[in-house]
């Protein structure tokens, strides 16, 4: 239906009605009697209808003025349904509201009935639209999930599926038991419980895994120790830093930090650098700094000349190096010996005991390691046994062996240093405050090794 004839008959309705009703309100005039009035209580129900009143039989000439009003006619009497088409009309109305339907009239014509939508399009999740006539547009289903028809699924089920419509398909959980055959905490894991079957209890190992600290210390306190449970046991606080040997320590007055720091005066710093060539170290300063000097001291070995096959070595007997041998190796001699030897007079003065043996040196500036091995019992308190070449002395007062009662092996190691070349004898002396020394008293075969080592020669 066109949109203008819409209007143009809902304004006249409304005028129609408006007009009447103004007449309708006029009071009765004063001079007027009603006798025998009609009123709508006399009337039967449709028995007064537009059809049944000839045309312009009832006009507002026809009515007293004042003698129609509102409170006179029954709420919905007069209704659009049973007003004739075309029966109220503007040339019919008066000339006051008729000019005033033209205006409006003239307005209505004026009015666009045309916007700036030009289509209806469906965006992401809706269907339909149009760019003309009537726009329907829907939801996308298969793209915005429909409300659920029925979304609770049962005890013991879940949800498996949701069709485009809402409706839901419910499932049961499958019954296998999976493809775990174990659970392993291995020792050291920090994890208890493992199994092979049934039911697995899991927790952690708090012997290797700290449990949360459950406790705290009192203020000026600290924690000295976490027990497993989480527990703490608390010690008091440092109170001070003191400063140890090689460590100086400062106080800042405001934060009351200490600074601990390396006592130089008492702690070398680390060399900073290297003294020139030609130059030797001969101090550090404190910080660092190397304190060189000049190797200008004569070279004692400048003036020796030795052959290929000889070594520069240092000759005891003269104080002095010389050229020697450089190819000498030690000689070895051992001296064995049977029987047992018994002294049963002992004093406090060294006596001659027993001969071992004699060996031959042959270098003159070789020096003489000599090692005995035996067994010794003692009577009494002690026996102090002595080894010496040639019946000399160590000045050292070395090559010695105490023992004590009953008895104890036997070993001296010893060096005898200037001896001359040619033949020497080993002797063993004895002294003591024992009853009785006696030596190799279950007449084995002992020895005395006798070696003689050149000077400058790797052993």
């Amino acid at each position: 239906m066109n949109t203008k004839k819409i209007v143009m008959q809902l304004l006249i309705i409304l005028l129609f009605l408006f007009f009447v009703g103004n007449s309708f309100a006029k009071p009765p005039a004063k001079d007027l009697e009603c006798v025998q009035c009609v009123d709508t209580s006399d009337i039967e129900d449709k028995a007064v209808t537009a059809n049944k009143i000839y045309e312009n039989s009832v006009s507002s000439e026809k009515i007293l003025d004042g003698a129609i009003v509102r409170s006179k006619i029954a709420n919905r009497a007069v209704a659009r349904g049973k007003i004739k088409d075309g029966a109220v009309s503007a040339r019919k109305l008066a000339p006051e509201v008729n000019q005033l339907f033209e205006d409006l009239s003239d307005r209505i014509d004026n009015i666009s009935t045309s916007g700036d939508i030009t289509s209806v399009n469906s965006g992401a999740g809706l269907i339909g639209g149009a760019n003309s006539g009537d726009v329907t547009l829907s939801v996308d289903t298969s793209v915005i999930q429909t409300k659920l028809t029925n979304s609770v699924c049962a005890i013991g089920e879940y949800v498996s599926s949701i069709a485009n419509n809402g409706a839901v398909t419910c499932s049961t959980p499958p019954t296998s038991d999976g493809d775990i055959s174990a659970v392993n905490t291995p020792t050291g894991s920090g994890i208890t419980g493992g199994v092979s079957s049934g039911d697995a209890n899991l927790a952690i190992d708090t012997t290797l895994i700290q449990k949360r600290i459950a406790g705290s210390c009192a203020v000026g306190s600290v924690i000295r120790q976490v027990n497993e449970d989480g527990t703490v046991i608390c010690g008091n606080a440092p109170t001070d830093v003191i400063a140890g040997n090689g460590l100086s320590r400062s106080v800042n007055s405001t934060t009351k930090a200490v600074t601990l720091n390396v006592n130089q005066t008492y702690v070398q710093r680390r060399l900073n650098s290297a003294c020139a060539s030609g130059s030797f170290l001969r101090d550090i300063a404190e910080d660092g700094t190397p304190v060189c000097e000049l190797d200008n001291y004569s070279d004692t070995l400048g003036g020796l000349n030795c052959a290929h096959t000889q070594v520069v070595r240092w000759n005891a007997g003269t104080s002095a190096w010389e050229c020697g041998d450089g190819f000498r190796s030690p000689i070895y001699t051992q001296l064995n010996y049977l029987g047992s030897t018994i002294n049963s007079s002992i004093t406090f003065t060294y006596e001659e005991f027993r001969i071992i043996g004699d060996f031959s040196k042959i270098y003159d500036d070789s020096i003489i390691e000599l090692v005995w091995n035996d067994h010794g019992t003692v009577v009494g308190s002690f026996c102090d046994f002595q080894v010496r070449i040639d019946g000399v002395e160590l000045a050292s007062e070395g090559a010695r062996a105490i023992l004590y009662s009953p008895a104890s092996p036997i070993t001296v190691n010893a060096w005898f240093p200037g001896l001359t070349a040619g033949i020497h004898t080993v002797s063993i002396w004895v002294r003591g405050s024992a009853t009785s020394c006696e030596i190799n008293d279950g007449s084995f075969r002992p020895a005395v090794f006798v070696k003689e080592v050149p000077q400058f020669v790797l052993m």
